[in-house]
């Protein structure tokens, strides 16, 4: 789930069927959120003068984003395997 990055785009590494957990929608409202919610401030922070003066600003905010988006990731992983079923979508 953490590489197919949303709940419907998950595969069957067997078969390669396209499966989807039910009833994800709130998850997937809730991820959208926390993006916003984390994007932002990532920004904000990887434009303070302490990372413009390390010379690669480039890199900075997709690393900072990267490191802050994976607890939330992993947290919503586990949420939707413990609390939600797997089904196969039909393609």
């Amino acid at each position: 789930m953490f590489s197919a990055g949303l709940p419907d785009r998950i595969r069957c590494p067997h078969c390669k069927c396209r499966l989807r957990y039910d009833n994800a929608g709130g998850v997937v409202v809730f991820l959208l959120l926390a993006l916003a919610c984390i994007a932002y401030p990532t920004f904000v922070l990887s434009t303070s003068q302490f990372f413009v003066d390390l010379g690669s600003r480039s890199l900075v905010f997709p690393v900072l984003l990267l490191v802050a988006w994976v607890p939330v990731e992993w947290a919503a992983v586990r949420f939707l395997r413990e609390r939600r079923r797997l089904i196969s979508s039909g393609s």
